[in-house]
C-alpha cells in the first residue's frame, strides 16, 4: 500500500538520476534520512529544481511504497533557503561543511531530532547574522560529538574519572578520549597540541561559556574548529572524504 506522507527537511546533495531526473538526499524532521527520486527535475520547465538544490530547509511530500526501494517526491515548497550564507563564501564554506556531515552521521529511515534541531538552529543563525559564524561552527561540532556518542568533555577524566575545572587546572586534548586531565596526558598516544589562549578559548566552549569574545578571539576561533575535527576524524573514517573542507 502506497501513503502520502508529508515532512521537512534539509536538502543535504542531489545526483543525476536518468535522463531528467535527479536522486536527492534530505534529512527530514520525522523520517531522518531519505533518499527520494525527483522526476523531471532536470527540464527546463520543473518548478522544483531551485527548491531542491543542497542547504535549502524544505517542506515536501513524497509517496512511502514498502515495496518499491527508492521512493519518490510528490512536491516541495521553500521554508528557508538561506539567501544570505549563500551570498558569503565564509558562510557557504561552513554551512557546506556542516551539511556533509550531518550526511555522514545521519541514519536513514531514523528520525533524530537533537541532531534535527541543532541544525536548523545553527543555519538559522549563520544566515541571520547573529553570532560569529566560526562561533557557531565550533557549538555544532561540539553538539554533533554529544549527540553521536563522541563527547569531548563530560566534567571529568574519562581514564581516571578525576573531576575537571578547565579553568582552574591544566587538561591535555587528544584524539581518541577528547580532554584528559594532565596526570593521564601520557596514557594517550593521540595528544593534539594547543597553545595556551587556544586553550582557553576551547575551555570556554567545553565549559558553556561563550558570552563574550574579543576581535582577536574572533581571529583565533577559526582555528578552534581543527583539534575537534581531528577528533571526530579519529572516530569516524568516513569524514575525510568531505569535499568541504577544500574549501578551508
Amino acid at each position: 500500500m502506497t501513503r502520502i506522507l508529508k515532512d521537512r527537511g534539509f536538502v543535504l546533495k542531489k545526483k543525476k538520476f536518468r535522463e531528467t531526473s535527479r536522486l536527492i538526499t534530505i534529512f527530514a524532521e520525522n523520517a531522518g534520512k531519505l533518499n527520494l527520486i525527483a522526476k523531471g527535475v532536470r527540464t527546463p520547465k520543473s518548478k522544483t529544481s531551485a527548491v531542491l538544490e543542497p542547504l535549502n530547509f524544505i517542506e515536501f511530500v513524497y509517496y512511502d511504497k514498502p515495496t518499491r526501494e527508492l521512493q519518490y517526491i510528490s512536491s516541495a515548497d521553500f521554508i528557508d533557503d538561506f539567501s544570505v550564507i549563500k551570498s558569503d563564501l565564509e558562510k557557504i564554506r561552513i554551512a557546506y561543511l556542516i551539511i556533509e556531515l550531518v550526511n555522514i552521521f545521519a541514519r536513514e529511515g531514523q528520525a533524530n531530532l537533537d541532531l534535527f534541531n541543532i541544525i536548523q538552529l545553527t543555519l538559522t543563525s549563520l544566515d541571520q547574522n547573529l553570532i560569529s559564524d566560526y562561533q557557531l561552527l565550533i557549538t555544532f561540532l561540539i553538539k554533533l560529538c554529544e549527540i553521536s556518542g563522541y563527547t569531548l568533555y563530560t566534567g571529568e577524566c574519562p581514564i581516571c574519572h578525576k573531576s575537571l575545572n578547565l579553568f582552574q587546572e591544566e587538561y591535555v586534548f587528544t584524539r581518541n578520549y577528547g580532554v584528559v586531565c594532565s596526570s593521564c596526558g601520557g596514557v594517550s598516544n593521540s595528544i593534539i597540541n594547543l597553545g595556551i589562549e587556544t586553550k582557553k578559548l576551547l575551555a570556554s566552549f567545553l565549559e558553556g561559556m561563550t558570552d563574550k569574545f574579543s576581535e582577536s578571539d574572533e581571529l583565533r576561533l577559526k582555528h578552534i574548529y581543527l583539534p575537534i575535527f581531528d577528533f571526530l576524524q579519529h572516530h569516524v573514517d568516513e569524514i575525510k572524504k568531505i569535499k568541504s573542507l577544500e574549501l578551508f
